[in-house]
């Protein structure tokens, strides 16, 4: 069980996560390739590893160790499973779907 109190336990009922969903759906395709990771869980990690400063590999661990990080990615129930591999949380591909954005959010054509 984890505190209502706790501060991200308090942050994540502050975002506003839809509007990373709609940010990032033009960038994702239904019917090609591996369904892609949850964008909370993607934007969550990221935050995370900035906020904490740490490699991919050590947030990808310290997820698994932590049930707050891992309902502020948007977890329901505490996971005993690595929720991707460390590879996946390359931001090379989140820059380059920002760059590809107007200045009021829609894509670039």
């Amino acid at each position: 069980m984890i505190s209502p109190d706790h501060p991200l336990v308090r942050l994540a009922a502050l975002i506003q996560w839809e509007r990373f969903d709609k940010a990032y759906a033009p960038f994702y395709c239904d019917n090609n390739g591996a369904p892609g990771l949850p964008t909370r869980l993607m934007v969550g990690m990221q935050y995370l590893k900035y906020t904490y400063n740490l490699s991919d590999e050590e947030i990808v661990k310290r997820w698994l160790e932590n049930p707050y990080w891992q309902y502020f990615c948007g977890e329901e129930y505490f996971q005993t499973d690595f929720p991707c591999d460390a590879t996946s949380l390359d931001v090379t591909e989140m820059n380059n779907a920002n760059k590809s954005r107007n200045e009021d959010g829609t894509p670039a054509q």
